[in-house]
Order: structure tokens, then C-alpha cells, then sequence
């Protein structure tokens, strides 16, 4: 990750910390990390992308992809799909598998007319969400990803729970309120975790599949 890129990151959090969630990049341990079960697969997959930021994720989905493959990359910071659009364009790690990634920037919920997914990857910052909003993108997961289909998404190890204990009184009740959702979901669905120390915050990497009756 460039200097450049490292100061766009900081930039977007300073004036858009609600989408954004970090000051800085994710590491390539969290990035190899939460792709692991897409490398596994052997058949031609659609896969979707939330939340790319400057697209470290996305470098490492485009090194593993196979031909047939089609990422969709759903990015709602228009700095941010510039950024990524040209980080396609310009880098070599992209060269083969140009021409089956897509760049969609629009919420993840108006995006209604797409495939089923074999692949969701999400880094949105769901603690900086409120609960409806929250139980909408999970709603959407379940719809949209197919009965095989895996969800990887990462979370910052404590921050929380520290956020639910520092905050005003109005975030602390909306945290704990949003920490019974999460933990919910997590435990109906989660089927894979990792633990990556090595990144700026230590995070979990959380693996989930959905059936039927969830």
C-alpha cells in the first residue's frame, strides 16, 4: 500500500468516518485472511465486494481469480471508486481479470437486479451503523448469497465493547443494542473464524453460511 493511498485512507476517515471506519488500510495478513475460503474454489464464481476502500482486498481477490470468475465491487465513497477504478486500470495484479471486475458505486441495498453470489466479502463498519440499517445489510446477505455461498467479513477485536463503555449514553445503549444483533448473527451462522493479530487493530475474520431456517 502506497504512501498516497495510505493518506487517501486517512483523509476519507476524517471526513466521512460513518462509511469509512479506519484510519488506515487493512493489512495483507487480514487481507489473506478473509479471502481463504474464496481461494478454495474450483468452478466459475460471482462475487461481491463491499466497502473496498483503496481496494487492498480487491488486489488479492484479482490475484486468485479464475477465468469465468466476475467480481462486483460496491463501493459507496465516489473518492474511493475513483481511486479503485484506476488502481484496476494502472496495476499490473489486474492485467488478466480486468475485464470481469465491475465497479458499482451505489448503497448495497439498491443493488436489486444482480446474480445470486457464490462470494459476499465485507468491510463495511457495522459499528458505526444504527441496528435497522444493520438487520437491512444482513438481510440483503441472506437474500443475495447463494445456499452454498460464504459471507467473510472482519471486526476490530474490543472496540465495541470499549465504544459501548466510553461513548454517550445514546451510542452506548445503540452499541449493546447492535452488539445482541451481531453476536446473534454470528452465532445462527458462522462456521469458520480467524484471528488476525497482525494489523493495525487486531481483528476477527468471521466465515458464515446460511440456511434455511435462519
Amino acid at each position: 500500500m502506497s504512501i498516497t493511498e495510505r493518506i487517501l485512507f486517512l483523509k476519507q476517515f476524517r471526513e466521512n468516518f460513518q462509511l469509512t471506519g479506519s484510519v488506515t488500510p487493512s493489512s495483507r495478513f487480514l487481507a489473506k485472511a478473509i479471502i481463504s475460503e474464496f481461494v478454495k474454489h474450483q468452478k466459475p464464481s460471482v462475487i461481491l465486494e463491499v466497502g473496498p476502500g483503496t481496494g487492498v482486498f480487491t488486489r488479492e481477490l484479482a490475484i486468485n481469480m479464475k477465468p469465468g470468475d466476475t467480481l462486483y465491487v460496491c463501493e459507496i465513497n465516489p473518492v474511493f471508486a475513483d481511486n479503485i477504478s484506476q488502481f484496476i486500470q494502472t496495476h499490473p495484479d489486474f492485467k488478466s481479470v480486468r475485464g470481469q471486475i465491475k465497479i458499482i458505486n451505489k448503497p448495497l441495498q439498491e443493488l436489486n437486479d444482480m446474480a445470486a453470489f457464490d462470494y459476499i466479502i465485507s468491510s463495511l463498519p457495522m459499528n458505526n451503523f444504527d441496528v435497522k440499517l444493520v438487520l437491512d445489510i444482513h438481510s440483503y446477505f441472506r437474500t443475495n448469497l447463494k445456499p452454498e455461498g460464504t459471507l467473510s467479513y472482519f471486526e476490530y477485536i474490543g472496540v465495541r465493547r470499549v465504544r459501548s463503555y466510553l461513548g454517550k449514553k445514546e451510542e452506548r445503549m445503540k452499541l449493546r443494542e447492535l452488539d445482541k444483533v451481531l453476536r446473534d448473527f454470528v452465532k445462527k451462522n458462522e462456521y469458520k473464524h480467524e484471528w488476525v493479530p497482525f494489523n493495525i487493530l487486531p481483528a476477527h475474520v468471521r466465515h458464515l453460511r446460511f440456511n434455511k431456517t435462519n
